[in-house]
């Protein structure tokens, strides 16, 4: 075990795992402090034992996190594909692969599985924010919204209304964010989600989701009570993006943990190493 300990301190001394050369340890202590020495090794080594023996948490795995483009999974999960940006999305990208667009704005706003489902965020925030008929009060999502492209609850929202609502949605904020745990933007998106008992909304909601007078612009997701939102497969853009925040949790406890027993390790380490100079410099005050 001294030996051992003598090999960890100069590993700890440099790169974890390559010992530091040119170093003995205790080489210079009469032999009988040397004993008194081991002895007091043999404490902080045990102690260095228990250390490596705790737990460390698990390095959670993420799809986005994990792929070569994590920027792009998320362009994917606002505007439907990985290279896509504000002035290039289509309709077809919104509401999925051979889609020209949805013939119900009711349908597309309800969240489900397949095309025409409101998996990707500009969606969604087409379903709040456009009215179904021009004419309508259109100042939902931010004052001085253009009235003129409505989204009939028969037929397909307008692509230059949409490309301008992700625009101020992107634009309008200057400040600098300080907070990088994504769950924090999902939770406050979950504080917004009501229901009727049965099934969830997200937005103003009176009979359905189509848009029109008297019903309601928002988002469905039926038989789902608020809390089982934040894990529904048929909309990414927050159960894959809740997913991701609780994996970068994990991997920043992970990481912590083992930089607090490096920390201790190196601690206990630096502790033994100096008794060498300790007992040097006592023993020749007692010569």
């Amino acid at each position: 075990m001294f030996q051992d300990w003598l090999t960890a301190i100069k590993e700890l001394e440099t790169t974890p795992g390559k010992a530091k050369e040119g170093v003995n340890f205790y080489s210079k202590l009469p032999p009988t402090k040397l004993q008194t020495t081991k002895a007091q090794v043999a404490l902080l080594a045990a102690k260095a034992r228990e250390i490596t023996k705790e737990e460390t948490p698990e390095w959670p795995a993420d799809p986005i996190l994990d792929s070569a483009d994590p920027a792009g999974k998320l362009k994917e999960l606002f505007l439907g594909g990985p290279t896509k940006t504000i002035a290039t999305v289509a309709i077809t990208d919104l509401f999925g692969a051979g889609q020209t667009g949805c013939s119900s704005r009711e349908a597309t706003c309800t969240a489900g599985a397949g095309n025409n489902r409101p998996n990707r965020l500009l969606t969604d925030m087409a379903c709040v924010c456009e009215v179904e008929t021009n004419g309508q009060v259109n100042d939902i999502c931010y004052k001085g919204k253009a009235g003129t492209n409505a989204w009939a609850s028969g037929g397909n929202p307008n692509i230059g209304s949409l490309q301008a609502i992700a625009k101020k949605c992107t634009a309008d904020d200057e400040t600098e964010h300080t907070d990088t745990d994504p769950m924090h933007l999902i939770q406050n998106i979950l504080k917004l989600i009501t229901s009727d008992g049965t099934h969830s909304y997200l937005g103003a909601f009176e009979t359905n989701c189509n848009g029109g007078k008297g019903n309601s612009r928002c988002i469905k997701w039926p038989n789902l009570k608020p809390h089982a939102v934040v894990k529904d497969a048929s909309t990414p853009w927050i159960s894959s993006v809740a997913a991701l925040g609780r994996a970068l949790r994990g991997r920043i406890k992970h990481n912590d943990n083992i930089r607090a027993k490096q920390v201790a390790l190196k601690r206990l380490a630096d502790h033994s190493a100096a008794w060498e100079n300790e007992i040097n410099v006592a023993s020749k005050h007692q010569r």
